[in-house]
């Protein structure tokens, strides 16, 4: 007792430290064992799902990166430099589709599209005819960058209004060309804030198991429930388990080596942001791809959800 008393008095976070060691250790000795078993129903999952699996995880975790970044770029940039009637309230619904879950959202949109849904009757009567496979990977695509945007548009919104505007200026007077200065000052000066952003993005997604099930889409998230609830072999789930860490060990490594470069020439003399009016098209555009935005994230659901729980007060 005296030892420990004396080692608190030293180290005071040693304990918390000590137990959080031990609930990590043990689960994952647990697990390691389970590879010296051996799994009845790990061939088949091999020959049949295995490649599956690790090719629509890859499409979709791409793919929601991608498509995540350039929404949340757009957001950001849109809010931190022009100014526009709206935009306050914009920046503020811009924070709320993380509010939605993905499969709340995904569950909503296919009820949607569907035969009697009502956005499939409205787009009738507007005279668009929608053939849309609602269980597929273009929407378990779309439905989770919807939701998980928010998580590159707030840190670049932050950056953008805090940057140092130094460097442009710079890039101005040296009258170099938009496109140079979005190349070579810019992108750089905002990757760390996009490589952070995009890791987040890469684990909700890689974690992501209602959407993915719900639409059929066969993960490896999916494919380790499967394993283990429907072919009950717990030993082929905790291989899979393994391949899922590997392969979200090599995403973090790739984002970490974009990310090596410190950048320290942030400190300096900061000038306050003016924003700039919207000029000719640009003035509706920009605003109305935001509200587009937003109503498929946050407004639509959001109605859908209200008729819904309408129609069934009755029940």
């Amino acid at each position: 007792m005296v030892i420990i008393r004396r080692l608190k008095q030293r180290q005071p976070f040693l304990l918390s430290g000590i137990i959080m060691f031990l609930f990590i250790f043990i689960p994952t000795v647990l697990s390691l064992s389970k590879i010296l078993e051996s799994s009845d129903k790990w061939a088949f999952i091999v020959e049949q799902l295995l490649v599956t699996y690790i090719t629509q995880t890859f499409i979709l975790v791409l793919s929601v990166v991608v498509l995540t970044i350039a929404l949340g770029v757009f957001s950001a940039h849109i809010i931190s430099t022009y100014t526009f009637k709206g935009r306050k309230l914009l920046e503020l619904f811009l924070y709320l589709p993380m509010a939605v879950p993905p499969y709340v959202l995904s569950y909503i949109y296919v009820d949607s599209l569907s035969f009697q849904g009502r956005l499939y009757r409205l787009l009738n009567v507007l005279g668009i005819k929608l053939e849309l496979d609602a269980f597929s990977m273009g929407m378990a695509i779309i439905v989770l960058s919807l939701s998980l945007f928010p998580y590159v548009y707030i840190p670049l919104k932050s950056y953008l209004k805090h940057r140092n505007l130094m460097y442009e200026d710079v890039a101005k007077l040296l009258h170099k060309s938009r496109l140079k200065t979005l190349i070579h000052v810019k992108i750089p000066m905002m990757l760390p804030t996009l490589l952070t952003a995009g890791m987040f993005v890469l684990f909700e997604t890689l974690n992501d198991y209602g959407v993915s099930k719900y639409l059929n889409i066969k993960t490896l998230t999916v494919g380790m429930f499967d394993a283990w609830f429907q072919l009950n072999d717990m030993t082929a789930a905790f291989y899979l388990a393994f391949i899922y860490i590997g392969l979200t060990l090599i995403g973090m490594f790739i984002f970490q080596a974009f990310n090596q470069h410190k950048n320290t020439a942030e400190a300096g003399h900061y000038k306050k942001q003016t924003y700039k009016s919207l000029q000719q098209w640009r003035r509706y555009v920009y605003p109305a791809s935001l509200w587009i935005i937003i109503i498929f994230s946050l407004l639509w659901p959001l109605v859908e959800l209200i008729l819904n729980v309408i129609q069934s007060l009755d029940n």
